[in-house]
């Protein structure tokens, strides 16, 4: 590589050849911001000449665009590789330089392998990039990244910010893209945790799969609507959601649910008493439990009532 100062007139900013993430390229992280207004471009870009005269980037676009469109610069001093180097070997710089900066996002990762089988097959691109990356070179673990190349931006740009789990994701895939939308808008606007992600897909699928409607008829439903459209908080509302979602799923269950809160609500239970049903109703037992704030209370209680509770 050698270091020359390009004009930035002489850099082709649409070829994103070796872009790999999601991210808007004129957006800067706050830390980066900062740096180059105070010390300016202290790591040079990373460019490869073209045939037409112009440079594709491989690494540093936000900083050019910094440099072009904040400092109103003409050139920029850039690390410069040959066009004639092998493309895997350009590739190589590129995901080098991205792990500099730390482990990549798995929509990343799925971007990244989506191109780069373009000029080479699986089992290379696993021996080649897997391990760099911090895993074994298997090639499954690819086939189960490109699913995510393929979801919508907003999507890319959730698993990006790391608001939508990647498992999450990739179930997302196997949905149409209606019901795909409507899904990650609810994770989107409610920020259900990662645990209510994977659960609210799970539920939808089998609920469409039980009634036959679809998820977004599921989901449109005016019972549905009144939780997302009420004054509660976004945790309260995720709750609400997930109950409603599981009552669906298991109306026995839910019924159940509601008789033994009936049957409760006819019971004088003392302060402090809890009264619990079997796991799941799987039995007719039931859990009585009394809380007691020290020990001294307790044993005015027992002496008075030890003879109800036998040992057996």
């Amino acid at each position: 590589m050698k270091t020359i100062k390009i004009l930035l007139s002489k850099i082709d900013f649409d070829d994103n050849s070796y872009n790999f993430s999601p991210e808007a390229a004129d957006t800067l992280p706050p830390d980066l911001e900062q740096s180059l207004t105070k010390f300016g471009i202290l790591h040079p870009p990373i460019l490869q000449e073209k045939p037409t005269g112009l440079y594709a980037i491989i690494s540093g676009q936000k900083r050019i665009l910094f440099a072009r469109d904040r400092c109103k610069s003409a050139s920029c001093l850039c690390l410069v590789i040959p066009q004639k180097m092998a493309i895997l070997s350009a590739w190589e710089i590129a995901l080098e330089e991205r792990i500099q900066k730390g482990p990549l996002t798995p929509i990343e990762k799925a971007i990244f392998f989506q191109k780069v089988l373009e000029t080479c097959t699986i089992e290379e691109a696993a021996a080649l990039f897997l391990p760099p990356m911090g895993q074994p070179a298997q090639t499954f673990s690819i086939k189960q990244m490109l699913p995510l190349a393929q979801l919508e931006e907003p999507i890319q740009q959730a698993l990006q910010e790391g608001t939508l789990d990647h498992k999450a994701a990739r179930m997302l895939c196997d949905l149409s893209f209606r019901n795909r939308l409507a899904l990650f808008d609810i994770i989107s606007n409610l920020r259900l945790s990662v645990g209510y992600q994977k659960k609210c897909i799970n539920i939808c699928k089998e609920l469409e799969m039980r009634s036959g409607e679809a998820i977004l008829t599921i989901l449109s439903k005016p019972a549905f609507q009144e939780i997302i459209d009420s004054d509660a908080n976004l945790p309260q509302k995720a709750t609400n959601l997930m109950k409603y979602l599981s009552d669906l799923a298991s109306p026995r269950l839910a019924e159940a649910k509601k008789e033994f809160n009936r049957f409760i609500n006819t019971v004088e239970l003392p302060r402090g008493a809890l009264l619990t049903p079997s796991p799941s109703f799987e039995t007719n037992e039931l859990t009585l439990t009394l809380k007691f704030k020290d020990q001294e209370t307790f044993l005015k209680y027992w002496d008075g009532n030890k003879g109800l509770y036998s040992k057996k």
